[in-house]
């Protein structure tokens, strides 16, 4: 945890593997983004080989500016976590359950932005993340702004042990 919010210099930050719908929602993320002068870094990871399928035979419309070809290491995400006040999560359509990065963000103390429904079952976090509706975009601009890290949450609820133990049960 770095509770030094001087080291803040995104906004909102985003990390993730391309997939179309991801990419349509952030698109229009980035579009809101820009319009309401919020700072953001956006990771959108794709293989070159996969880009160039896209790009020249599919209908998918992607933008070399918004992909990048290499994979960011797990002290590089954690580095970004750490240099925002906010952290996006689009999952995937067909995912059910929670994403790496609702993790990530509880446990660095950042505002979770999240198209995942799920999250409202974690009522213990309430005011530490904004349920994004991915077919009504609308960012909580002002929440973003204004969100100010926090100590991390406790999230030993979820490790692997207890979860083991509430299955043997």
């Amino acid at each position: 945890y770095q509770a030094n919010n001087e080291n803040i210099k995104y906004d909102l930050v985003y990390v993730a593997s391309f997939n179309n719908e991801r990419y349509k929602t952030l698109k229009g993320v980035k579009q809101q983004c820009e319009r309401a002068n919020i700072t953001y870094y956006f990771h959108l990871y794709i293989s070159f080989i996969d880009f160039i399928k896209l790009k020249f035979f599919s209908s998918v419309d992607v933008s070399y500016k918004d992909v990048k070809f290499s994979i960011l290491s797990r002290n590089e995400i954690a580095n970004l976590n750490f240099q925002s006040r906010s952290i996006l999560d689009i999952e995937n359509i067909k995912q059910t359950g929670f994403t790496m990065r609702t993790f990530e963000s509880l446990a660095s103390g950042r505002l979770l932005i999240t198209t995942n429904s799920y999250i409202n079952q974690l009522t213990q976090f309430n005011g530490h993340f904004f349920a994004l509706d991915r077919n009504h975009l609308k960012l909580p601009v002002q929440l973003i702004k204004n969100y100010q890290p926090k100590q991390p949450s406790s999230i030993s609820d979820y490790t692997l042990s207890k979860w083991l133990k509430r299955v043997i049960k």
